[in-house]
C-alpha cells in the first residue's frame, strides 16, 4: 500500500475520531451542557482532572501510533505483518482504545459536557465487544501461538490485572503503568456510574417508578 494513501487514510481517521465526533456531540447535543451539577464545583479540580485525563490519553494514543507506524500500518483494515509487542504494547494489548477513552473523559471535564462521558463509555464497550469477539480471533489466526503467549503475558486492558499487581516488582515501569492507569480507569468508571445515578435522580424516572409501585 502506498505511503501517501496510508497517510491520507490515517489522517482521515484521526480527524474523524478527534475532531468530527467531539464537535458533533458538543454542538448537536446541547443537553449535555445542562448537567453541570454532575461535575466538581471547584474549577481547579475540574481543569486538573480534565488535563490529567487528556494528557494521559494523548500519550497513550500517540505511543500506540508510533509503535504501529514502525511496523508499517495504523489501520485495522491493513494489519501489520508482525505482531506488535514493543513500546506501550508491552504494557497492555489495547493502549490506543484506552487512550481514546481517557481523551473523551478529559474533554468532558474541560468542556463540562456529559456527552463526552458517554463517548468514553462507548469506547470501552467497543473494546469489550469488537476486540474480544472479532479482533482477537483474527490475531490468533494470523499469529498463532505467538499471539497466545502474548495474550497470556500482557493484559487486555490495565484494570483487569489489578489483582495480579502484587506479582509485579515495584519501582518498575510496568508497575507504575498498572497503578496509574488502573487508578484513572477506576475513577472514570465510578464517575460515569455517579453521572448515570444523578441523571436518573434528577429526571422524571423516579417519580414514575414510585407511581407504579404505589
Amino acid at each position: 500500500m502506498k505511503k501517501s494513501k496510508l497517510f491520507f487514510l490515517v489522517s482521515l481517521g484521526v480527524v474523524w475520531q478527534w475532531v468530527i465526533i467531539p464537535v458533533f456531540f458538543f454542538l448537536f447535543l446541547p443537553k449535555g451542557k445542562y448537567f453541570l451539577f454532575i461535575f466538581p464545583h471547584n474549577k481547579i479540580i475540574d481543569i486538573s482532572l480534565g488535563f490529567l485525563f487528556l494528557l494521559t490519553g494523548i500519550v497513550f494514543t500517540i505511543s500506540s501510533f508510533v509503535a504501529l507506524h514502525k511496523r508499517g500500518t495504523m489501520l485495522p483494515k491493513f494489519p501489520p505483518e508482525y505482531l506488535i509487542t514493543n513500546g506501550v504494547y508491552q504494557y497492555c494489548r489495547n493502549p490506543m482504545y484506552l487512550g481514546y477513552s481517557f481523551l473523551f473523559i478529559g474533554s468532558a471535564f474541560l468542556l463540562k459536557n456529559i456527552s463526552f462521558l458517554f463517548i468514553s463509555l462507548g469506547v470501552i464497550f467497543f473494546i469489550l465487544v469488537y476486540t474480544k469477539l472479532l479482533e482477537e480471533k483474527g490475531l490468533v489466526l494470523r499469529f498463532g501461538e505467538k499471539y497466545l503467549i502474548y495474550k497470556k503475558t500482557v493484559p487486555f486492558i490495565v484494570p483487569f490485572n489489578f489483582l495480579h499487581i502484587k506479582s509485579i516488582k515495584r519501582k518498575t515501569r510496568l508497575y507504575q503503568f498498572f497503578v496509574f492507569s488502573s487508578g484513572l480507569f477506576l475513577f472514570q468508571g465510578i464517575f460515569i456510574l455517579k453521572t448515570i445515578f444523578l441523571m436518573i435522580s434528577h429526571s422524571d424516572i423516579l417519580p414514575m417508578i414510585q407511581i407504579v409501585l404505589h
